[in-house]
């Protein structure tokens, strides 16, 4: 980013030769220095209220937080701002009743420039900013975890809150704006500002974001993080997932995967990613994991990875940009209007370009195949009824895209995708083999995807002949057999992603298999028989030791020597 270009732009001077200047101010600050004399004479008071005589044989304890050595009442520093701009300077100011933040920027700007802080508060350096817990009277609230504060003259600005309600920090960055030209001002490092207003500089490496848990990054997540989409969502889960996975960490990834999946948790808060970028990290997220299942020798660990793989799409890395390529091309081809292109005026087509280039999902393959439905029928209930049943979103949910994530830029008000399009019959096998396209990248999670995806990491030809074989015959409940051979010989395979996918695929399918069976119209013997396939099925994903200790003493009395008693006896029946 060519920091200096960008600020000409907006009418902040970066050379001599600039119209701008530093805005003149005042030589003193009676706020500043009236709150000063406060401070020091609340300490003065303190000091002869707390002294006592030195008592023999004991030691005066002093704790961390009063001292004046770690957190005087006043302090203060300066920050050198990105790309010589200029400077910040700060000063903090604690009284018995208040606690006051004087900032003061020092910065060439034109003299119509709007200066405004944009802050919020913080419970620790690098934490989730954070609304504070009082009205502050010259700041305005702007969204859900920020504040602004004009800088009075282009200089001063003055942050003042009661002492039991002042945050431990207090982090910003300087906002200029000058007609439609607009400035996002950042520290020299290109980093936030950070003030520590109650807490101590040197609690910055002590409390620091590394020493969070699992449970307190994911919480905060989902219910602090003003930006926050399924893409980023995936990240997070595959940072984890990519450390020591315990206990913990499994169960806070496969709750937090299988809401999301479930669609409990937001896809779409206030973000936007490139397509490529979320075919990647869907790409990743399988590897991580087939990685993780492959280390643990957990039976819950192992049971909660595998509940993960379920909560994701395979996806592929491959076809990213076709993504957003591949609308452009439909559009320009059939003639749709196209942002300032002439042509016809679809909305939907329109906010659904939009979603695909800064949200795209695995929910645009039900979007697709809905709007397919609807261009075979000119009926829009098909189009809504198929989005439902395959992605099961709501019209709400598709109205809703349009506020959390991209602008709607139809101009015309419309809610999202929530509207009936134009129907054009004649894109039909355009949109089609675009469908193609989101499913290689979001979707693969299918049966016969898998098996096609673990061509060449089979571990012989045989195992797959029998995955395809399963496939054909899914519906037969004689499958049974076939798949916990087939699940046996993947065993040393597992710790590639596609073949892990395709186990978890099997393992479904073999439930479906067992809850569809008629077991009323089985003999004792076969009734036996789907009982050891089902638990030797259950014993390949859990690795159990008691698990294992129960299928041997089934075994034994199925197919061994029984104990030396007559197979049904009364005696074998206890």
């Amino acid at each position: 980013v060519d920091v200096k270009e960008l600020a000409k732009e907006a009418g902040v001077a970066t050379d001599g030769a600039s119209a701008g200047r530093i805005a003149p101010r005042p030589a003193e600050w009676l706020a500043l220095d009236k709150a000063k004399a406060s401070a020091v004479d609340t300490a003065k008071d303190a000091a002869a209220f707390d002294f006592k005589p030195k008592q023999r044989r004991r030691r005066q304890v002093v704790r961390a937080s009063q001292s004046n050595e770690t957190n005087p009442p006043i302090k203060e520093g300066r920050f050198g701002v990105e790309g010589d701009l200029g400077d910040v300077t700060w000063i903090v100011v604690r009284t018995k009743e208040t606690v006051s933040v004087f900032i003061e920027a020092s910065m060439e700007l034109v003299e119509e420039a709007s200066v405004l802080l944009h802050w919020g508060t913080a419970l620790s350096m690098g934490s989730e900013w954070e609304l504070p817990a009082q009205a502050v009277q010259n700041a305005k609230q702007v969204d859900a975890v920020a504040s602004r504060t004009c800088l009075e003259g282009q200089a001063r600005a003055e942050l003042r809150f009661d002492i039991a309600t002042a945050p431990q920090w207090i982090s910003f960055v300087v906002f200029v704006k000058v007609s439609s030209h607009e400035m996002w001002i950042k520290t020299a490092s290109g980093e936030n500002f950070w003030i520590d207003v109650l807490a101590s500089r040197d609690s910055a490496a002590e409390v620091s974001k590394g020493e969070e848990t699992v449970g307190q990054k994911f919480c905060a997540a989902e219910t602090k993080y003003a930006n926050w989409t399924q893409f980023n969502r995936i990240c997070m889960a595959s940072d984890v997932l990519a450390g020591n996975v315990g206990l913990q960490e499994a169960a806070w990834v496969a709750t937090d995967l299988c809401l999301a999946d479930a669609k409990v948790l937001e896809w779409y808060r206030n973000s936007g990613y490139q397509p490529k970028d979320m075919a990647y990290a869907q790409e990743r997220i399988g590897g991580t994991m087939a990685s993780a299942h492959g280390k643990t020798s957990e039976t819950i660990v192992r049971t909660l990875l595998r509940l993960c793989v379920r909560a994701v799409p395979r996806g592929s890395s491959g076809g990213g940009d076709s993504i957003r390529h591949g609308i452009l091309n439909i559009m320009r081809t059939h003639g749709i209007k196209e942002g300032h292109r002439p042509g016809i005026e679809c909305k939907f087509i329109e906010q659904w370009h939009q979603k695909l280039h800064t949200n795209s999902a695995p929910d645009d393959i039900a979007i697709c195949s809905g709007y397919l439905a609807f261009l075979a029928s000119g009926n829009p209930d098909d189009m809504w009824r198929v989005i439902w049943e395959e992605g099961k979103l709501t019209r709400e949910d598709l109205g809703k895209m349009c506020a959390t994530g991209f602008a709607d830029h139809t101009k015309s008000g419309a809610k999202g995708l929530n509207f009936v399009p134009k129907h054009l019959p004649h894109m039909y096998d355009d949109v089609k083999s675009y469908l193609g396209l989101l499913k290689h990248v979001h979707g693969g999670s299918d049966l016969f995807s898998l098996c096609e995806a673990c061509k060449g990491q089979y571990p012989d030809h045989g195992a797959e002949c029998l995955a395809f074989d399963i496939y054909n015959s899914r519906d037969d409940p004689m499958t049974i057999g076939k798949i916990v051979d087939m699940r046996r010989r993947l065993v040393p395979s597992l710790g590639k992603r596609d073949i892990l996918m395709l186990d978890v695929a099997m393992e479904d399918l073999l439930r479906s298999l067992a809850e569809r069976s008629d077991l009323a119209a089985m003999r004792q013997d076969d009734l036996l028989n789907f009982l050891t396939l089902l638990i030797d099925d259950l014993l390949m994903s859990r690795h159990s030791l008691s698990l294992q200790q129960g299928s041997d003493l089934l075994q034994r009395l199925v197919k061994g020597d029984r104990g030396g008693l007559e197979l049904w006896s009364s005696d074998w029946c206890k």
